[in-house]
């Protein structure tokens, strides 16, 4: 049964098989979905359910059981639609002439007549909609006169008859068509076993093994490496010595090796320099480590990406668990490098992902006072929703926001102040700085947001400055 001439003799009968629809012999044709002639139309819950499925409607399309136009055939179909409400006292039917559904108004009927909203999923609450003779609803006040005189009782027993034999072939036909089809997919199994038998054997290799066959993926980690590190020649021989073991590894199957799992991790470093989206993808899905520390500044995947703006790529490695408050050699976290680089975007996604807004580096710099050295007022107040600390000494972001003549943010931050109950004053002298900047203004804006007035050493100080300031354009 294993031999190549039976596996090509299953795998011919099994498409010739699942060409032949089941529903053949009951198949309408013209409609832009399939529509089957049918017995009667669901009795019940139950019912519905099993025909649905048999039919094969999706959730964007939902079953549905009605007359003809003509009212001589009952049709079922699955409509496109997840949910077909009817209005009251209507019942439809699908109309060939149209090509879709339409609807009759049923007030006349003697009983039956749905009242109120229905689904068509419904429709065996409402057997009058369904029930149909001689061309007419069976609850018509007029049907069994409808065709009186048209056809003789004779011509009546005929196409009975006729109907039967049609209904009894159209059974054995879909009999026999569910047995063939079952004993095709029986066959195709026998035959290709060895198939399934590798795919149990993939299936339980451990994803740590696993992602080493994915030879594209490796040769592009590989390419990311070698191109970054062409200018090294001492690291490219190491480099050349780990890509070859590596790839015997790979094509072997073997478990990853300490090199194989470094040279991944460089890829992935790499590639969020380069904002190679597709790599950084693949490699997540093979389980790199995103919080290891590569390079000289210690720079983990996230800072890379967030250095050069890579917001996607931000996205997706924290999406894969990584870590928004791991820092480089210099402390500089993430969130740090983001507002270096003024990328709001990426700050705020960072932010949500729990980063920390008041980390410093190794000299104390925050964020906040990056952003306010910059200028960057949509960062300022970002930083400050999510808690920004203002009253830092030494490194103080209102203090440089003087410095820069960035009024509109020292404004900003002085009112997060007040709101905040933070008082600013005392520790920082903003006030003498500001004397010293020269920046009116400021000063004015200070003395309105409750700064006290200078005291005899900042007089004395500030004379002092301003004296020397003098004496050195006179000797100009």
């Amino acid at each position: 049964m294993n031999s190549p001439k039976y596996r090509r003799l299953a795998v011919l009968t099994t498409i010739l098989l699942l060409h032949v629809p089941v529903y053949q012999s009951r198949f309408i044709p013209g409609f832009e979905y399939l529509v089957y002639r049918t017995e009667y139309c669901p009795r019940s819950e139950e019912e519905y359910k099993g025909r649905s499925s048999a039919l094969g409607c999706t959730v964007n399309s939902s079953y549905a059981c009605m007359p003809n136009e003509e009212l001589t055939e009952l049709w079922e179909f699955c409509y496109p639609l997840q949910i077909l409400y009817i209005t009251p006292d209507t019942c439809l039917f699908l109309s060939r002439r149209i090509w879709h559904l339409d609807s009759h108004n049923c007030k006349n009927f003697k009983y039956g007549c749905p009242a109120l909203h229905y689904r068509a999923s419904e429709i065996y609450k409402y057997p009058s909609c369904v029930s149909i003779a001689n061309g007419c609803f069976s609850a018509e006040p007029d049907c069994k006169r409808k065709n009186s005189g048209k056809e003789s009782d004779e011509q009546n027993k005929v196409s009975s008859e006729k109907q039967e034999d049609v209904l009894a072939n159209s059974k054995l036909t879909d009999y026999l068509m569910s047995i063939l089809l079952i004993l095709g997919v029986i066959i195709l199994i026998l035959c290709l076993r060895p198939i399934f038998n590798i795919l149990t054997r993939i299936i339980k290799i451990p994803k740590r093994c696993r992602f080493v066959k994915d030879i594209g993926v490796l040769l592009r980690s590989i390419r990311h490496v070698l191109a970054r590190r062409l200018f090294m020649k001492k690291d490219l021989t190491w480099m050349k010595k780990a890509v070859t073991k590596t790839k015997k590894q790979a094509f072997k199957f073997k478990n990853t090796s300490a090199e194989e799992e470094l040279l991944m991790t460089e890829g992935l470093d790499n590639a969020c320099r380069d904002g190679d989206y597709n790599t950084v993808y693949s490699l997540l899905l093979k389980g790199v480590n995103t919080n290891l520390k590569i390079g000289d500044y210690k720079n983990t995947p996230l800072i890379l990406a967030c250095q050069n703006g890579h917001k996607c790529i931000v996205q997706i490695l924290l999406d894969f668990d990584a870590d928004p408050n791991i820092c480089n050699f210099d402390k500089a976290s993430p969130l740090l490098v983001a507002t270096e680089n003024g990328n709001t975007d990426i700050v705020e996604l960072l932010l949500n992902y729990n980063g920390n807004v008041n980390a410093c580096n190794f000299s104390g710099v925050s964020p906040l006072f990056v952003a306010a050295k910059k200028g960057n007022y949509s960062l300022v107040e970002t930083l400050l929703n999510k808690g920004a600390r203002v009253d830092i000494e030494k490194y103080n972001p209102i203090k440089k926001a003087i410095a820069g003549n960035h009024d509109k943010i020292v404004e900003c931050l002085l009112q997060h102040c007040s709101r905040e109950g933070v008082d600013i004053h005392k520790k920082c002298g903003l006030l003498y700085f500001a004397y010293c900047k020269r920046n009116m203004d400021i000063v004015k804006l200070l003395l309105r947001h409750g700064a006290p007035p200078l005291t005899k050493e900042e007089k004395r100080m500030l004379l002092d400055r301003l004296r020397h300031t003098t004496q050195s354009v006179k000797r100009k």
